[in-house]
């Protein structure tokens, strides 16, 4: 089921993460996580504005999503039977945004999956996505659970362009939370 909100009007409902991510955090987790979802979105909420369409990929329990400003948002999420597998049921040129927060590390096939998002959004069309840093992963593996689910990989700001450099250019680069994760937007060619 893909998420969608039109107008103010949500299609399907979004779930409780608390039991599926309880699941997978240490206490610290689950005291750490509602603050860096908030900082996470507050980043990438400062470089968008109002639009027609927005995708957020790994939505969630929805919580960025509705707070985006575009008018048509739809999200995925494996907790709702979507999983991203460098295909997306959407027409060409379909999203002015296409957002990944705290996602792209998870992935396996990075490029591919790139060049997807970069089917689906419009020329000129903002991929924002937040990552965190290696240096993250120490802490990381203090409030999760299982060490399995923590990340397949890590990118820094030289890394991440080269990979997008055939179908975006980098636009935007920041980091937050005391550098520990970062922000990117792409524009897409």
């Amino acid at each position: 089921m893909i998420i969608t909100i039109k107008d103010g009007v949500q299609n399907g409902q979004f779930q409780d993460r608390q039991e599926y991510y309880g699941q997978r955090r240490s206490l610290a987790g689950k005291l750490v996580m509602p603050f860096t979802k908030r900082l996470r979105a507050k980043q990438v909420l400062a470089l968008m504005q109002a639009k027609q369409r927005h995708l957020d990929i790994g939505c969630g329990d929805g919580f960025f999503l509705k707070l985006s400003p575009c008018r048509e948002r739809y999200g995925l999420d494996e907790l709702y039977g979507e999983t991203f597998s460098n295909h997306l049921d959407f027409p060409d040129a379909f999203f002015d945004y296409v957002t990944m927060l705290a996602v792209v590390e998870h992935l396996d096939d990075v490029p591919a999956s790139f060049a997807e998002v970069r089917r689906v959004l419009k020329p000129g069309g903002a991929f924002i996505l937040t990552t965190p840093k290696k240096q993250a992963d120490s802490i990381l593996r203090v409030v999760a659970k299982e060490v399995e689910h923590i990340h397949q990989q890590y990118f820094d700001r030289e890394s991440l362009a080269a990979l997008a450099r055939d179908d975006f250019t980098l636009v935007h680069y920041g980091t937050f939370l005391l550098g520990l994760n970062q922000v990117f937007l792409l524009e897409s060619k």
